[in-house]
């Protein structure tokens, strides 16, 4: 029974080994916190631009920014979003184009963004590698890229707030729907093949598994009922950070 134990063991050991060498990956990055790492980013680019004096010209772009939650990342940079919902009071940067679509966007009056960052989001965009795209456009060499996005969610399609509807003249309250989940992989891909950008870290953060995300808001739309369980509680997010044509920091 021993033997077999043992055997069992190294077996699994060897598998284990396969797995954390597989495609030249480290194990160390599929699993941590990812706002721990975007914020050690954040601080490396910061850092980098005073010491080039260029620190009061920085440029930090939010895809999907909402009302601003990830506001205290752009530190002293200028504060931009993008998102559906055009009304925000949280900074007077607001583009207003369809992340979807760069002819909506007047690039030239547009600075170069040397932070980008999206936070749940990209599932709810029918077409990322027409985003990514965009992102390429509006980034320059040593732009940094930050993107998390589910891998395993709950199905949530979201309406506008009513005011923003009503504003908009949306049909049955508008909004946007929830089409695409992503693995690791897929954003290095997407972020490299279409954006120019070298993956320094990415990954899964399983913060949330066991977040309820249900019923968060009265306009939010969900097409899963809970169910006995408590409904779908696998929530896992991957993640992306990247520079542009630049040498990763040695964080």
């Amino acid at each position: 029974m021993i033997s077999i134990l043992v055997a069992a063991t190294v077996a699994f050991m060897h598998i284990r080994g396969n797995v954390s060498t597989w495609q030249g990956a480290n194990p160390s990055l599929f699993f941590g916190s990812y706002p721990k790492l975007f914020l050690k980013f954040v601080h490396a680019k910061h850092a980098e631009m005073k010491n080039l004096h260029m620190d009061t010209s920085c440029h930090f772009l939010d895809i999907g920014g909402r009302y601003g939650e990830s506001k205290g990342l752009a530190g002293p940079c200028n504060y931009w979003i993008i998102d559906i919902n055009r009304r925000t009071s949280v900074t007077k940067h607001i583009l207003g184009c369809d992340i979807e679509s760069l002819a909506t966007c007047d690039i030239k009056d547009l600075p170069s963004f040397d932070i980008v960052h999206s936070r749940d989001t990209f599932e709810h965009l029918r077409q990322p590698w027409e985003a990514m795209r965009t992102i390429n456009a509006l980034t320059k060499r040593g732009s940094v890229l930050m993107i998390a996005a589910p891998f395993a969610w709950r199905y949530h399609a979201v309406r506008l707030h009513p005011i923003e509807a009503k504003l908009q003249g949306a049909v049955d309250g508008g909004g946007y729907g929830d089409y695409l989940r992503y693995t690791h992989n897929e954003l290095d891909f997407l972020a490299k093949k279409l954006a120019n950008f070298t993956s320094c870290k990415s990954g899964y953060d399983d913060y949330k598994r066991r977040h309820m995300t249900q019923g968060h808001s009265p306009w939010r739309l969900d097409g899963v009922k809970q169910d006995k369980v408590g409904g779908w509680l696998e929530s896992i997010e991957a993640f992306f950070i990247g520079r542009k044509e630049a040498p990763c920091y040695a964080l």
